[in-house]
């Protein structure tokens, strides 16, 4: 997953809740386990970094922890994985073609 910095979001101090404007979150877009964050005016992630827990649809996500900085409203913000291209998927697709090269060397 790119990074993702569609539309703004909303945080709130406390809460887990983060609520997009202008966003498509959902439908896979953005996994759980990607890193959230805000960031500044040239568009770099402001610590702290915190893990989506999960997507309720394309304007509302879950932190696994809350947010601890103060209430905003309509800020940038930036999603992206941290795993890089090392997802689960990734890696099992990498490792059923690696299983299909060595029995076609066994053959």
């Amino acid at each position: 997953m790119p990074w993702y910095k569609s539309g703004k979001a909303a945080v709130t101090s406390g809460s887990k809740t983060v609520t997009g404007t202008g966003t498509t979150w959902g439908d896979g877009a953005v996994p759980p386990g990607a890193a959230f964050s805000l960031v500044d005016a040239a568009g770099a992630a402001i610590a702290p970094f915190y893990e989506v827990e999960s997507i309720t649809d394309n304007g509302t996500l879950l932190l696994k922890e809350a947010y601890g900085g103060a209430t905003a409203a309509s800020v940038d913000y930036a999603l992206w994985n941290l795993a890089g291209e090392h997802t689960t998927p990734y890696l099992s697709a990498a490792v059923s073609a690696l299983v299909e090269k060595c029995k076609n060397v066994e053959s």
